[in-house]
């Protein structure tokens, strides 16, 4: 909603509005329009739902794409060489 009403009071709103005219924009707000990753627009009243949603695919994306691998631990640790433990 911030950026929506940032939009409204821009210089540039005429000028955005319309570019936004010759091609879909993704996932953004663009002349004080927002759109969905597949270039839809939403709607004010989903606006709030439609966050809810993406922020849980970003995270559900977020943990299936960056796995943690775990390191080799050593089962016994010496000191350096020259040095007593």
């Amino acid at each position: 909603m911030a950026a929506i009403d940032a939009c409204k009071s821009c210089p540039f709103f005429v000028t955005c509005e319309e570019q936004a005219q010759e091609g879909p924009a993704r996932s953004m707000v663009w002349a004080a329009v927002a759109y969905d990753r597949d270039g839809e627009p939403i709607g004010i009243s989903g606006l709030s739902a439609w966050v809810r949603t993406r922020d849980g695919i970003r995270l559900r994306d977020q943990k299936q794409t960056s796995p943690v691998t775990a390191l080799p631990v050593p089962h016994t640790m010496s000191a350096p060489a020259g040095r007593a433990s």
